[in-house]
């Protein structure tokens, strides 16, 4: 099977590519602007084209003859537009699968984005889902949790100054996933040729946990007390802004997060045995955070 992947250099795409790569038997073609990146993946078989996802030529030329398709809106934190940004290549994508008879699409979407208003960056999302039903025959919506791995931006706060800093009440209860599990629901969608037609795909993570509660369990981990501190949403959009975000992004952040604290971004669908993905946070912080810190320490030494 021909399967194309976007976004292969970053959390769930590197791991969607590892996957399908151990598993065997598919030839993958990886769409990047950075293919100095992708050596290893390279070395093991596949075939980088580069481009911009911006551009739908060069999505279309590099789709050509291939069964199924890992479709991702890649961050842009400098995007002064981005609902306009994350239509654009939704049409892009979608330019792609109607001219090249993509068989299966799964897209990459999110907790919250059945909503079309009111979740901050999620809100476009909801946008791109209906573009690509619009285009695809076959589509899988994956809709997974708060990122564990968002953790990783706190690393120098939580282990310099013992406190994660969040425009959130420490209370608020979210369901929250390693990426690593999100990666292993694509790689099985992408590779399975027995499914069609529509289906949207919750991924919750283990549980739920609040975010006081993360910065303990992190905390465990590394070795040293964290406190979870809820910083005012003026210092946020100014902290965001100062560090490259633009004031469209910044704000929008600002909004997923009251989103999140006034339980107004929820699933439209309840947690089950399905929904439940197994790595746990306790099980995250020990094999990603605890080694970042020690490379982290190691390169400021």
């Amino acid at each position: 099977m021909k399967i194309a992947i976007t976004g292969p250099t970053g959390h769930i795409g590197r791991q969607i590519v590892k996957n399908l790569q151990d598993a065997g038997g598919h030839e993958l073609v990886l769409l990047a602007r950075k293919p100095e990146k992708l050596n290893e993946e390279r070395a093991r078989g596949a075939i980088v084209i580069q481009g911009d996802l911006e551009d739908a030529n060069y999505i279309k030329r590099a789709t050509v003859h291939v069964d199924s398709l890992f479709w991702m809106i890649p961050p842009k934190f400098d995007e002064d537009a981005f609902d306009a940004y994350v239509r654009k290549l939704a049409e892009n994508a979608a330019y792609a699968i109607r001219t090249n008879k993509i068989r299966r699409i799964v897209f990459l979407s999110s907790i919250g984005a059945h909503l079309n208003s009111g979740c901050g960056p999620v809100s476009s999302l909801h946008d791109a889902e209906l573009i690509l039903r619009r285009a695809a025959w076959n589509l899988t919506i994956l809709r997974p949790a708060y990122f564990m791995e968002n953790f990783m931006m706190s690393l120098e706060s939580m282990s310099e100054l013992g406190a994660l800093y969040l425009p959130i009440s420490g209370s608020t209860s979210f369901p929250m996933i390693a990426t690593k599990d999100i990666a292993e629901a694509a790689a099985k969608a992408l590779s399975d040729t027995t499914w069609g037609g529509l289906r949207i795909t919750p991924l919750h993570g283990p549980r739920d946990y609040t975010f006081e509660e993360a910065a303990r369990i992190i905390g465990e981990a590394i070795g040293r007390s964290v406190q979870f501190v809820q910083v005012p949403p003026d210092e946020t959009h100014a902290f965001l802004v100062n560090n490259g975000a633009s004031e469209n992004m910044a704000d929008l952040f600002l909004e997923m997060y009251n989103a999140i604290e006034t339980g107004h971004m929820k699933d439209e669908m309840p947690r089950g045995p399905k929904t439940t993905t197994p790595t746990t946070l306790e099980e995250f912080a020990k094999e990603f955070i605890v080694p970042a810190l020690k490379q982290q320490h190691a390169v400021n030494e």
